[in-house]
């Protein structure tokens, strides 16, 4: 399936309605929570909207509360809907753990979302050597913000625990279809025979039926897509929640993956989005600029340079493959300048976050406590720079010959010694040098920190 139908199941609507040979297959009995197939609890009808809104009100409240002073929450989401390719239906297991100050939302072998120290990270299964992150106070609101929220199992959950607004609360339960409207709350009885409440939805896509627990917990909630001439699609999920006595401490390791937008991640499926950057660039004229330098003793023009070789590697500090490259980014500016190669390597500070001021006060100690010794041209303000030359992702470094056109570019960190081959090969190339004999001399590399 397509990351956009995973990330947001909405998609299931038009390609089945689309598809009219994609019926729905035969399931397995649900629990005793779905009122919209049962004659004997007909949903309100639209002059009760007023009074059922009221009264689902209360029962969300009730929810929001109990969830949002949970020390933590540990779910399993099984989400059962129709094939896309008709046949046996599809199961989607979700699993959501959030804590006050972190959380992570996995889909098996789909995709995965982690909260850390306030950014939310998001990994798939298609791009499984990426991965993007944004600022986010909450794994709710950074998720929201990356795919839009609602859709995505077990996102109710979230929903419910961060946010205040009733419109979140329904929005998760309802894939984001248009006019969704609470429309009746009846009681009925789950399978052990306690008395639940049933909350139903109507939209222009067909009725959500969501249960709810009196002890204030989500149960499942239920989607049945209608549409006239069409067999109807039943898409269930089904939550078994532990509330935790302990916030749960929760992490994020990019390991050597390549720090990509949201936008590329989401679109990652299609040729042109995940073109890499050299197929773009390469060949063309670099576009210019003017940087000011870290250690403060002036600016530098790209256009000045022209006659020269020209090392641009993109980084920021927050990014740990772009960590793992400087160490071998400095040591070939070593080698080169020893060697004699006329050759300006920079490293291009760009993606900070904070005023100028923090960004150089972050970069310089950074830059100190690693004593590295290459040139940092200051690029977090330039808003056009990393657009203009094609970066999706960090690192990526950019090879610019002496005709001032961009001779190669690569993106990602391969390791240190494949990083040292492909900065020596690919300059020794732009200058017109035969290198195939000459490797930079250095031993193993304990001490080049991550």
């Amino acid at each position: 399936m397509k990351i956009i139908a995973i990330l947001s199941v909405l998609s299931i609507a038009p390609i089945a309605l689309a598809h009219p040979d994609h019926f729905p297959p035969e399931h397995p009995d649900h629990p005793s929570e779905h009122p919209s197939d049962n004659p004997e609890h007909p949903a309100k009808d639209a002059s009760a909207n007023e009074s059922a809104t009221a009264e689902a009100k209360a029962i969300f409240d009730k929810v929001h509360k109990k969830y949002k002073e949970a020390k933590g929450i540990k779910e399993s989401i099984t989400l059962t809907m129709p094939s896309m390719m008709g046949g046996e239906a599809e199961v989607i297991e979700a699993k959501i753990l959030v804590g006050a100050k972190g959380g992570s939302l996995d889909l098996a072998d789909e995709m995965s979302a982690t909260w850390s120290d306030g950014k939310c990270y998001l990994t798939t299964s298609q791009l499984d050597n990426k991965y993007t992150m944004l600022a986010a106070d909450s794994l709710y609101s950074g998720l929201t913000e990356v795919t839009g929220g609602g859709g995505i199992p077990g996102v109710w959950t979230l929903a419910l625990r961060d946010s205040d607004d009733m419109d979140d609360w329904i929005t998760s339960f309802s894939l984001g279809f248009p006019g969704i409207e609470v429309t009746g709350v009846t009681t009925e009885k789950d399978d052990e025979g306690n008395d639940v409440d049933v909350i139903s939805l109507k939209s222009m896509m067909g009725t959500v039926d969501i249960t709810v627990a009196r002890d204030g917990v989500i149960k499942s909630g239920i989607i049945t897509i209608s549409q006239p001439g069409m067999p109807s699609m039943e898409i269930s999920a089904i939550s078994s929640i532990e509330f935790l006595k302990e916030a749960p401490v929760v992490t994020f390791d990019a390991g050597d993956r390549e720090l990509i937008s949201p936008e590329v991640m989401l679109n990652g499926e299609g040729a042109d989005a995940s073109a890499p950057a050299e197929e773009i660039a390469t060949g063309k004229p670099a576009p210019d600029f003017t940087l000011s330098k870290m250690d403060g003793s002036g600016d530098v023009t790209l256009s000045s340079l022209k006659g020269q070789v020209v090392v641009l590697d993109f980084w920021a500090t927050w990014c740990p493959p772009c960590r793992k490259g400087l160490p071998f980014l400095n040591e070939f500016d070593t080698w080169a300048k020893n060697e004699g190669w006329k050759v300006n390597v920079f490293a291009v500070n760009v993606w900070e976050r904070g005023d100028k001021d923090a960004v150089d006060t972050i970069v310089k100690k950074f830059w100190a406590e690693k004593k590295f010794t290459t040139a940092v041209l200051m690029g977090s303000s330039d808003s056009k720079l990393t657009s203009n030359y094609g970066v999706s992702g960090i690192p990526t470094t950019v090879i610019i010959g002496p005709d001032g056109s961009i001779s190669s570019q690569h993106s990602g960190f391969a390791g240190g010694e494949a990083m040292l081959k492909d900065l020596k090969e690919s300059v020794a190339k732009a200058l017109g040098k035969d290198v195939d004999s000459a490797k930079p001399e250095h031993p193993d590399h304990p001490d080049h920190p991550n």
